[in-house]
């Protein structure tokens, strides 16, 4: 299976440790930190991810700015927000978006039945 690529911007004085804590539990999953925001924009010029994460206590305008570059850059990518503090959510988002990321990821294949007895 493909590995998940996060991209997450940060404020600086964000506490990480959680995230950090999911990507060790997640196998298939790489976290990518940023909180200097002339350097996230950097990245998204230069690199792929799957998943954009920003923290909502950064500047809106940051937010506004790395959220329209996303959109232009990075089409297929995933982005969400959400404050780093509530660990509760976070958990339950990150699930949700990996599964979803996984079903994405893998082949599909239907199989029609052309039997009018069954």
């Amino acid at each position: 299976m493909k590995t998940l690529k996060a991209y997450l911007v940060v404020a600086a004085s964000a506490d990480t440790s959680l995230l950090k804590k999911l990507e060790m539990e997640n196998k298939g999953v790489t976290f990518q930190f940023e909180h200097i925001i002339e350097t996230a924009i950097d990245h998204f010029n230069r690199q792929h991810f799957d998943l954009l994460i920003l923290d909502k206590a950064i500047p809106v305008s940051d937010y506004n700015k790395l959220q329209k570059l996303a959109e232009l850059l990075h089409p297929d990518a995933a982005v969400i927000a959400f404050h780093l503090m509530d660990e509760e959510y976070i958990r339950i988002k990150f699930k949700e978006l990996k599964s979803n990321w996984a079903d994405a990821q893998t082949d599909t294949q239907t199989h029609f039945i052309d039997n009018p007895s069954l």
